[in-house]
């Protein structure tokens, strides 16, 4: 991957922060840095970056997608019903595919959070 100021603009503002960040997010916050950066330019490095395993990506049940700056080994909460996302730690010693090369892996859970469901119990 070439080197690119405003890739890696993008980069370091989806590493700078623990939310989650849609691509919309990530263009306010670059055109902080680089005012006149377009959203298509925004969306084309995302996916570069996904693409080159520096972010991961993740969808929410409402068919948005998300960018991790995260990449050590960790799983991901989806919440169904406010869509937000939870980092969650998982064990390092789960069983891998016999006879299979892994070159990366995601763990995703969809369903309700602690917060939604407590909401439904009062």
């Amino acid at each position: 991957m070439r080197y690119s100021k405003q890739r890696e603009t993008i980069y370091d503002v989806v590493c700078s922060t623990k939310c989650h960040p849609d691509a919309e997010w990530v263009y306010n916050e670059v055109r902080k840095i680089i005012p006149d950066v377009s959203l298509g330019t925004v969306y084309r490095n995302l996916n570069s970056l996904v693409d080159a395993r520096r972010l991961d990506s993740l969808e929410t049940a409402l068919k948005e997608v998300h960018f991790d700056g995260d990449m050590s080994v960790h799983a991901h909460f989806v919440c169904d019903k406010c869509s937000k996302i939870y980092d969650m730690a998982i064990k390092a010693d789960a069983e891998k595919p016999e006879g299979f090369k892994v070159s990366h892996e995601k763990h995703i859970y969809y369903g309700i959070c602690k917060d939604c469901v407590s909401d439904n119990i009062k």
